[in-house]
């Protein structure tokens, strides 16, 4: 059974940094439309930060305390400590990345001095009990907080040894010597940074075919994506024992159709091609000529298959703007988008224009530059010409990103070409990643070479035997997750293999969910029992308290009872009620099915005000078709309780509830917002399921014109239609 909900973090902490206006440096506008969104994102209802969570600091003129007050707000954090930079990114004398503040110096010698140094944010950061810590930049230099010196997760003897595994993941919004983009245009009327602004809208529109709870990895992939086809820098990410089953936000591409949804416009054409049309009308009054480019792209993408000439017009389009792009990384990047959009209308022109890319992505300079292109190049490569995506990344001129690159090569080359991905597995040196990339080539050949996989699995074990306990331990857990699905017997063994509780609880809960759709719900709720124990036995009540909180929310599709066991234990072990929370939640969705009633009784249970009015419309959205009158009644308390609280996310949470049974009244609750382009873009995606003229409508009525361009292409690329043109 599926559970579709928010996170709650209620026992984390988050702080948003922006710095839009400079007494010395330029000023950017956009980076305080970027915080603003980011806040809005983390608040909203796919995230579901409470506003009290989430601290945010506009334009501060000077670092002063704000090291030490970084520290007291990570100090409160038991879940998630969260740190976001938007603004100027400088390195100073000594090569430290500083984040500008109003009164930051241009000169190198006085960066530090004048602004809130990454190291001073490390510092915080490792000081803070929380179980995940992650960091968000969105600044020239981002990725400088990568660079050895500024690891979140510590060497030996450092503070984080003492209560390891600690979860730290780094988004950064270009490599560590690469710039970030921001919209500079003076006729645009929100300007934004790119990277916050694909990012938000990522995890708002969801990624169709991921998890129900989206992790950071997906969205980092998605957004690599996505700013590569924009011709905009590429963003780098790097994390270390990350939990597996972490989730920053709910996935909203996962909406079910209703049963009597039935496929709008079957024979007729024309309602799509109008759709389309509206859709680049839209994009071409879009004022920033990159965001109109994304724009047109995806529109291109959409009609390809029946409306071909439309298809080419744009990219012939898209070709001609990537010739006079003066920056050879920038026009690298085009080519890349524009071939990989081609491949199936024009494989020739494609070709072309990869090759074009690949001759430009040699030549740069810059090593992470150079590196980051060629794997974008690799990538399209793969689908026609894997030995040609690896000779790509062979022209990588550093050693360790080319290694690195040709590690990340294996998973896309796999599914292809097993054989050349067991040979590039085998050709990595480090033993930790030679044998993760291992069990990724045994997973993909398990299913027809099951002797094959089995042999894989054994060399991982033997490598992983040979590590040092936390490797061997995160090694062990990837190898029985992917002896679940052929050898669940061989998994436990390893599971019991492991020594350190954490991982051992981590791993019987990956175990039990691989396998529940396979396995008899009595042991699938044993190996979830397992996980319990070994849970019981992590000696930080806190860590021990995120873990059963992943354990009760599993348990709630299989045994109520089991479940709700598990969240008293967590509010008897635990004063921090984030995970008690996020255990009755589950909780309540499952009782909710066959009697509401209850589940309205447990939902109140929440002390969290917010999360108790998602709870309660979550109730109303199962009472919605056979008892309106009392979906109703629960869905005006989660009103008051949003004027009370957090009007604008659970506002946007109920219009999208409410969407999947009647549009009319999730306009009106939308228009209860300050700004509701975003949520009538969802509820015109979600409507055009069962009522397509009725989305059109919606989305025509979103003011901004890149949202409603974006929501008319998804209501294009919904419809399919059966008759196309060429």
């Amino acid at each position: 059974m599926s559970d579709r909900k928010t996170p709650d973090r209620s026992g984390s902490r988050a702080v948003l940094i922006g710095a839009s206006s400079y007494d010395y440096l330029p000023p950017i506008a956009a980076a305080a439309h970027s915080l603003d969104r980011m806040q809005h994102l983390l608040t909203g209802p796919l995230c579901g930060w409470p506003s009290s969570r989430v601290t945010v600091v506009p334009d501060r003129a000077e670092p002063g305390g704000l090291p030490g007050q970084l520290a007291d707000w990570y100090a409160e954090a038991a879940d998630v400590a969260l740190f976001y930079y938007v603004g100027h990114g400088q390195t100073d004398d000594e090569d430290e990345l500083c984040l500008g503040l109003a009164g930051s110096r241009r000169e190198a010698e006085r960066r530090a001095s004048t602004s809130l140094t990454f190291h001073a944010v490390r510092k915080a950061l490792r000081a803070s009990p929380a179980a995940v810590k992650i960091v968000i930049l969105d600044c020239c230099f981002a990725g400088q907080a990568m660079r050895r010196p500024h690891e979140l997760t510590g060497q030996a003897g450092d503070l984080t040894d003492a209560a390891r595994p600690t979860g730290a993941y780094i988004l950064a919004a270009t490599g560590p010597y690469g710039s970030a983009w921001f919209d500079d245009s003076p006729a645009a009327t929100v300007p934004y940074t790119h990277f916050t602004w694909h990012l938000a809208d990522i995890v708002e529109r969801g990624i169709p075919g991921e998890a129900e709870g989206l992790a950071l990895e997906p969205i980092y992939r998605r957004l690599r994506e996505t700013l590569v086809a924009a011709g905009k820098s590429i963003p780098v990410a790097t994390s270390h024992d990350f939990p597996g089953g972490f989730v920053f936000a709910r996935n909203a591409a996962l909406r079910p159709a209703p049963v009597s949804a039935i496929a709008p416009f079957p024979d007729d054409p024309a309602p799509w091609y109008r759709l389309l049309d509206k859709a680049e009308q839209a994009a071409r009054s879009v004022s920033n000529r990159a965001q109109q480019v994304i724009l047109l792209a995806e529109i291109a993408k959409t009609a390809m298959h029946a409306d071909a000439d439309r298809a080419r017009r744009l990219l012939d389009e898209a070709e001609r703007t990537a010739t006079v792009i003066a920056e050879p990384d920038r026009r690298c990047q085009a080519l890349t988008c524009i071939a990989e959009a081609r491949s199936s209308e024009n494989p020739g022109k494609a070709r072309q224009a990869l090759d074009h890319a690949d001759q430009l992505a040699r030549a740069l300079e810059d090593k992470y530059a150079q590196a980051q292109a060629l794997e974008d190049v690799a990538r399209v490569r793969l689908a026609d010409d894997p030995a040609g995506a690896e000779r790509t990344l062979h022209a990588i001129r550093d050693s360790e990103l080319r290694a690195s690159a040709l590690a990340f090569l294996v998973f896309g080359m796999a599914p292809r070409d097993p054989d050349a991905a067991e040979r590039i597995a085998r050709s990595i040196s480090a033993p930790r990643n030679r044998a993760e990339r291992l069990l990724t080539v045994g997973d993909i050949v398990s299913p027809w070479d099951p002797g094959r996989a089995h042999r894989i699995f054994d060399e991982a074990g033997r490598i992983a035997r040979t590590l040092a306990e936390e490797d061997r331990n995160s090694v062990l857990s990837s190898l029985a997750q992917s002896l679940a699905a052929g050898d669940p017997a061989g998994a436990e063994r390893i599971a019991e293999e492991i020594s350190d509780p954490w991982y051992k609880a981590n791993t019987w809960l990956q175990v039990a969910t691989r396998r529940a759709d396979k396995d008899e719900p009595p042991v699938t709720i044993g190996r979830l029992q397992s996980a319990d124990y070994s849970a019981q036995e992590v000696s930080d009540p806190r860590r021990r308290s995120v873990l059963q909180g992943y354990i009760a929310r599993a348990m709630a599709a299989l045994d109520i009872e089991k479940a709700e066991s598990i969240a008293r234990d967590i509010a008897r072990s635990d004063s921090n009620p984030a995970w008690q929370a996020e255990a009755w939640t589950a909780v309540v969705k499952e009782i909710a099915k066959y009697d509401p009633g209850r589940a309205e009784d447990r939902a109140r249970l929440i002390v969290d005000l917010e999360k108790q009015a998602l709870a309660l419309t979550t109730v109303a959205m199962v009472l919605y078709r056979d008892d309106r009158h009392n979906a109703e009644w629960l869905m005006e308390n989660a009103e008051r309780i949003a004027r009370a609280g957090y009007p604008e996310q659970i506002f946007a949470g109920m219009a999208k509830i409410t969407a999947e049974s009647d549009a009319d009244r999730a306009e009106q609750i939308a228009h209860k917002m300050n700004n509701p382009a975003q949520a009538l873009k969802d509820i015109a995606v979600i409507v055009s399921a069962r009522d397509s003229q009725r989305a059109e409508q919606i989305a025509e009525t979103v003011a901004d014109p890149a949202l409603k361009a974006q929501g008319l292409t998804v209501l294009a690329r919904n419809l399919s239609p059966k008759h196309g043109r060429s």
